[in-house]
Parts: structure tokens; sequence; C-alpha cells
């Protein structure tokens, strides 16, 4: 229907080329001096969501938006779910503007096209699903690009179900555990694991995790998932991760998701 609308084209890929590369060919097919970026399972939630985009235009060279969420978990969804709302809660317009570049994303943001000039997503490291957002930004903002948080929300739908969310976790861990520093020492979980490092304990915590990750992948697949388990389970990921990158087996995301 997008293609009937007037000044509009509806643009089909053939292959899933990553979020990366998908989002660097909107860019080159754009012609306008503004790129506003949507993903595709956010809904407009206010009357006036363009023309805030548009008043604030001049105030920074990326506008990021707010994101809300649904009133009440869909059955099945109630860990992805609650992860949005906590983040939600704890990203205040005060928190986001404090430290723009921190947990950037582009589900809901507003560009100058010359920012694009000088940056793009980095679709050579990040083909796999999972930080090519939070990179970005960081680029962006090393490049010297001003970033502006506004609340300016969009509803987020696409809340997938516990055992879909688990998995897209442990491919952006895998993603993480590839792309290294700048990433690596901004992300909470690799904080946590370089902690851990320092105190020679991560071996110690991935022997843990091993025999905790059943009891913990039981709770999180519930309906009633505790976000404190879900924090253990991601650093008993990435530990393992970390762990097998030093022997250089970082595994692929095609791996087995329980490994």
């Amino acid at each position: 229907m997008i293609e009937l609308l007037p000044n509009c084209t509806h643009l089909r890929l053939t292959e899933n080329v990553g979020r990366a590369a998908a989002r660097n060919y909107l860019v080159e097919q754009s012609r306008m001096p503004y790129i506003l970026f949507m993903d595709a399972d956010a809904e407009i939630c206010t009357d006036d969501f363009i023309l805030t985009y548009w008043q604030q235009r001049e105030a920074a060279d990326v506008l990021v938006g707010s994101i809300t969420n649904l009133a009440e978990a869909p059955s099945g969804c109630e860990l992805r779910w609650r992860y949005e709302v906590q983040a939600e809660q704890q990203r205040t317009l005060t928190e986001r503007r404090r430290h723009p570049a921190a947990e950037f994303t582009v589900f809901n943001a507003f560009f100058h096209r010359t920012v694009f000039d000088r940056v793009r997503f980095d679709d050579a490291r990040c083909k796999d699903y999972g930080y090519e957002d939070a990179l970005f930004g960081l680029e962006v903002e090393a490049a010297g690009f001003s970033i502006l948080p506004v609340d300016n929300p969009l509803r987020h739908l696409g809340i997938h179900s516990n055992e879909h969310f688990l998995h897209q976790t442990e491919i952006a861990l895998r993603t993480l555990a590839r792309l290294g520093a700048p990433m690596t020492e901004r992300a909470k979980v690799a904080k946590a694991w370089s902690r851990l490092r320092r105190w020679r304990m991560d071996g110690l915590y991935r022997r843990l995790f091993k025999m905790i990750r059943p009891v913990l992948r039981r709770n999180l697949l519930s309906q009633r998932p505790i976000l404190l388990l879900f924090s253990l389970y991601k650093l008993g990921i990435y530990c393992e991760l970390m762990g097998s990158s030093m022997r250089n087996t970082v595994p692929s995301p095609g791996a087995d998701r329980n490994t």
C-alpha cells in the first residue's frame, strides 16, 4: 500500500543483508536533506510526531525520540516486555540527555543527511543481530556531531516471545564479543565481565553459570521472569563467549543456542 501514496517508494530486498547493511542501503536511496528512521514494529502514538521533529530540526545534528510500550505483556512475551518497560522507566529525558550516545538506537531517530556523509553503519562487522545502533551512535559522537534526545515517542509493538528474545540476546552477545572496543568499553555486560576478569573470577563464574543455566532459563521462559536473573544469564553467556574467544573459538550465530 505504501507505493500507492504520493511521493512514497516501497523498497524490497531479495535477501536478509542484516540491519546495518539495510540501513545503509536506505540512506543511499534517500534524496532529501533529512532522514527519519522508524522501525517496522513502531506505531505512531501522538498527533504531532512529525511536527515535533520538524520544529526541533536545527537543535542538533541527530534527534533521538523516545520509546513507549504496550500497557500489558502479550502472553508468552513477558521477558521482553518487562525488559522494555524497565528500560523506559530508567531512560528518562534527563538521563538520556546526560549521556546522549549511551544505548543509542535508531528505532526512532531524525538525522540531518550530512551525518551520513561521514558516518555509516558498520555493515562489515555488524552482519548479525545486535549492537549496530549502539556502535553507530558512538561513531556519530566521535565524529563531532551533536545528539539530542527529545520527548517524541513511538510505541513499540514488536514484543517477541521469551524464547525468541533469549535467542536474539545470545546472538547480540556474540556480536559484542567480536566487536571489541569501543563497544566493550561501554556495554554493561562487557564492563561486568572486565571486573570479573580483573578480580580473576571470570572462570569461577563460567563454572557456576554452567550449573545454574537451566534454572535461569526456566525462570526467563516463564510468565514471571526476573530481570536480575536475565542480567546474570547475559553475563554468563558473555563469560562463555570471552572464554572461547581467548581460545580463538568464538561460536558463530548459527551455533547451538544452548552452548
